[in-house]
């Protein structure tokens, strides 16, 4: 640093010397001050953590978690140990999280510690170490099954009668790659009654069907047929497992279903029971209905609310009642009777009255009852009914 005089008296002579002393001085303390601000401010892209599977392997699917990554997520180049990355979920990225599929960068069947870097057009960030496993040559994951549609049930109560009845499952696949499951739907050595495994739009499952890691979701049904006479009781077992040899995905089995003839059908929403309870121009079996075509057939829905005792204030319950999409072709459906009531206090009732036609090239379909509702203080009701239509 150049050395410059501790004061100037009156008279000095203010030198060209001087003067380039004092410009280097200003210009020493310039390069200083930008080398301290350059020291202390913090990257503008960085990575703060890596969250995934535990271990990560080649294939998973993980959140590189940050700031500064650019939107869409395409514009960011994402290196591990300098193979890029070629597979970005675009729509669950933002500029705090990159979500993408990690590739082999050169592992040779061994595990070992990789670096994570990312560049765009804020620069690049520091390097991020991290474990990686080789892929499995089986799928890890969990299988989920939840029983969340129920038929409808006849007479003045949600009873089960004899006929048959079909209960909606959904299968929830938590896996790290696409997979096969067998499902299995069993009531024992009951004689009389059965159980049938069907595709969400009634075709029979015969046999495993594949289940994709995205979205990881798969709607299907079991049709129970109670008998008329013997054996009144039965309890239903739904499980799904993974068909790989050697698999590492949790397989599932649903809570139990419990039946008994006569009495009420088991409900995946207490709070609400829907019922059949008269009919004109059509015949019911069971949870099943059949039209004759090109006859207007009229369906009468009784609702019933429970919210719990002690339960106060005013909720509205609301319905629509609307036939499965991909079947719903050449059938006539009136507007219902009525699409909403309101619930003063725990308990109360509902009606609903449906028309529809079975026209010339109608085929069978379902008929969906979605009832909502928010009660104050619990969690919404939000549930759906289905009741097959048949043709004869």
């Amino acid at each position: 640093m150049a050395t410059l005089p501790t004061n100037v008296r009156p008279g000095d002579i203010i030198s060209s010397d001087l003067f380039n002393r004092l410009l280097a001085a200003l210009a020493d303390l310039d390069s200083r001050v930008s080398d301290l601000e350059t020291a202390t401010r913090p990257p503008t892209l960085r990575i703060f953590s890596l969250s995934g599977p535990d271990p990560i392997r080649v294939g998973s699917r993980v959140t590189a978690i940050g700031e500064g990554f650019s939107r869409p997520a395409g514009a960011n180049t994402i290196m591990v140990d300098g193979t890029r990355v070629t597979s970005i979920a675009e729509g669950s990225s933002d500029d705090e999280h990159l979500v993408f599929d990690i590739r082999d960068p050169g592992l040779g069947g061994t595990a070992q510690n990789v670096v994570l870097w990312v560049t765009n057009a804020e620069g690049q960030s520091g390097s991020f170490s991290f474990r990686l496993e080789p892929a499995a040559t089986e799928p890890f994951g969990t299988l989920t099954l939840v029983y969340d549609e129920a038929p409808v049930g006849s007479g003045t109560s949600p009873n089960l009668n004899a006929g048959p009845y079909e209960f909606g499952f959904t299968l929830t696949a938590a896996v790290d790659r696409d997979v096969t499951v067998r499902l299995r739907a069993d009531l024992g050595t009951v004689a009389g009654w059965s159980a049938d495994l069907l595709e969400n739009d009634g075709t029979p499952i015969t046999g495993p069907i594949p289940v994709s890691r995205t979205p990881g979701t798969r709607r299907f049904k079991v049709r129970v047929s109670v008998p008329g006479t013997g054996a009144s009781t039965a309890i239903l077992q739904v499980d799904a497992v993974e068909t790989t040899a050697g698999t590492h995905v949790t397989p599932s089995t649903a809570p139990t279903l419990s039946f008994t003839r006569g009495s009420a059908i088991p409900q995946p929403e207490t709070r609400v029971a829907v019922r059949l309870e008269s009919t004109d121009s059509v015949t019911v079996n069971g949870g099943q209905v059949t039209f004759t075509r090109g006859v207007r057939g009229r369906l009468d829905f009784g609702f019933n609310f429970n919210l719990g005792t002690g339960f106060a204030g005013t909720t509205r319950f609301t319905w629509t009642a609307t036939l499965e999409e991909a079947t719903r072709a050449n059938w006539t459906v009136l507007a219902p009777s009525s699409t909403a009531t309101d619930v003063i206090g725990a308990t109360g009732a509902g009606l609903l009255q449906q028309r529809l036609t079975a026209e010339t090239g109608a085929g069978p379909t379902r008929l969906l009852l979605h009832i909502q509702a928010e009660p104050n203080g619990q969690d919404p009701v939000d549930i759906t009914y289905m009741v097959p239509l048949r043709i004869a």
